[in-house]
């Protein structure tokens, strides 16, 4: 999909990066267009959680990373103390995070989430991902985020709460903002 984002109302342009030329923009849901573009297919229980999410009165935030002139990837970041309960508004929470398989391992991703994260202008930052998804949990680590405990999901809307026992199938990462 290759358009000119500047004169799409709809989107607010935040920065382009020097070195990658990698720009984003920041998109406001609506409540029928939860997402500015439908990069990867959204089953119905998503939609629902994205539509229980917007319903709130501080509402997430979803950041595109745009190369020369096609979307490459998005990040969803809103805040704290609601589907993952450890956290507080005063926290943001990331994720989902996405990069189209052929621009993964150049370091978009990376570029994109620290322009993101400037931006959003939380303290911290938290994401979650499972324990079984190893290649997340280094992108993570690798981007600076440090393990900081473990959750388990209850209920319909997957609410995200603490355990200790080690019984967990998620793990919970933190990191300062820049």
């Amino acid at each position: 999909m290759h358009v000119n984002y500047a004169d799409d109302p709809r989107l607010q342009f935040i920065e382009k990066d020097p070195e990658t030329g990698l720009q984003v923009y920041l998109y406001r849901p609506t409540l029928f267009r939860p997402v500015y573009t439908n990069m990867v297919p959204m089953r119905f229980i998503r939609r629902m959680r994205f539509l229980l999410e917007y319903l709130h009165k501080d509402r997430y935030s979803v950041y595109y990373a745009v190369l020369d002139g096609k979307f490459i990837g998005y990040n969803v970041i809103a805040p704290g103390g609601r589907r993952l309960t450890c956290t507080t508004a005063q926290d943001g929470v990331t994720g989902p995070s996405y990069i189209l398989p052929a621009y993964r391992n150049h370091g978009y991703n990376k570029v994109m989430k620290k322009i993101v994260f400037r931006h959003c202008g939380f303290e911290k930052i938290y994401c979650w991902v499972m324990k079984t998804n190893k290649p997340s949990a280094a992108s993570l680590e690798k981007f600076g985020f440090v393990p900081c405990g473990e959750v388990t999901e209850k209920g319909i809307l997957r609410k995200e709460y603490p355990v200790a026992n080690g019984e967990s199938t998620v793990f919970v990462y933190e990191k300062t903002a820049d």
